[in-house]
């Protein structure tokens, strides 16, 4: 397996993360394609520091409640994962984990508990990322090889690194 794991597919994010994207830069929104093309042009730009980001506005309710549902959704691909990288759902896993581990990250907490809420969806979201990461590591039933080594770099396996952007987004 590869260092580089872990791909945020644009193509796998649902209307409303790829509208967060642009949202929490002061973009405009348009139609699901066209915000994909805008999205992948700004983490493109976001790689050389180009291009400048806004002050967070996001409501902290409104990213706990976002990041619950992605969870929701994670945990629910979770069951019917099995280990495969090159299976379709995969890399709607990786984009959604990308895509929550940034958005935590990103949340602005403003009480003492909203920091412990934070905090929580911060190490549930880790959680589910081992434990995938677990999955994909396991003896493969057709070669019965176990690769011992991380499948991550550790640019991946923190939480405040920068996605890498698939430009290859096709099923497999």
């Amino acid at each position: 397996m590869g260092s580089k794991l872990w791909k945020l597919c644009l193509d796998r994010l649902k209307q409303a993360e790829l509208s967060y994207e642009l949202e929490s830069r002061g973009l405009s929104l348009g139609t699901i394609s066209e915000m994909r093309i805008s999205v992948r042009n700004v983490f493109k730009s976001d790689f050389n520091d180009s291009f400048r980001e806004l002050p967070y506005t996001f409501v902290f309710k409104d990213d706990v409640e976002a990041v619950d549902v992605g969870l929701k959704e994670l945990e629910q691909l979770k069951i019917t994962f099995d280990g495969n990288v090159k299976h379709k759902s995969f890399r709607r896993i990786s984009a959604l984990l990308l895509y929550l581990i940034r958005r935590v990250n990103r949340s602005l907490p403003v009480t003492a508990d909203d920091v412990g809420i934070r905090n929580n969806l911060l190490l549930r979201v880790l959680d589910l990322q081992s434990n995938l990461e677990h999955m994909i590591r396991k003896p493969s039933a057709v070669t019965g090889r176990t690769d011992t080594k991380s499948p991550i770099s550790s640019e991946y396996s923190t939480p405040n690194s920068s996605p890498v952007v698939s430009d290859s987004d096709s099923e497999v």
